[in-house]
């Protein structure tokens, strides 16, 4: 009994810590108003590995706290990103559409100037704006090409296309006065 009873006790609390009762330290065992060595060396190591495994439980608890704490940070930053992204998509849409109209509404102002209206810009010289008077004194449609290569100009070697920077129209327009 002498023996039995304190192991039974630290038996009980091993039971304990089994079950995730982690609460409660481990008491040492007393027989007879004495502590027996080999018991109480068995209760302070269980004591120990008790301490230990709370102590990484603390540990533990509070790297997952502070995952999950950086976790939500950067999904809020997403959600704020996301948010942005998306006004800005829709500003985008918006300008879109009204680069559109723009674009509508000056073909109709230059296709009622009584005179033929090239409109370009850029250094290929595509028109960008052509009304149909123009297209009638020049007896054609532009399509997406240079001036250069829709009159077929080239250099004296007949195979360099004439530089668009050359042109009487691109002329014209860096000075401001009519050319021929």
């Amino acid at each position: 009994r002498i023996l039995t009873k304190p192991l039974r006790q630290l038996d009980q609390q091993a039971i304990k810590m089994a079950q995730g009762e982690w609460g409660s330290a481990i008491k040492t065992p007393k027989t007879l108003g004495l502590t027996l060595r080999e018991i109480e060396a068995a209760a302070q190591s269980v004591e120990s590995v008790r301490k230990k495994i709370v102590q990484s439980n603390q540990e533990l608890e509070s790297q997952v706290a502070e995952r999950t704490w950086d976790l939500h940070v950067k999904i809020n930053q997403l959600t704020n990103a996301e948010k942005k992204i998306s006004a800005v998509n829709q500003l985008l849409s918006e300008s879109a559409a009204q680069n559109e109209r723009q674009k509508v509404l000056l073909q109709d102002v230059i296709d009622n100037i009584p005179v033929g209206t090239i409109i370009s810009r850029g250094p290929n010289m595509v028109p960008d704006f052509i009304n149909h008077r123009a297209e009638q004194l020049l007896l054609t449609n532009f399509g997406g090409q240079t001036y250069s290569e829709r009159y077929q100009l080239f250099l004296a070697d007949k195979k360099t296309v004439y530089p668009a920077e050359s042109l009487p129209v691109n002329a014209s327009f860096r000075s401001g006065k009519s050319e021929y």
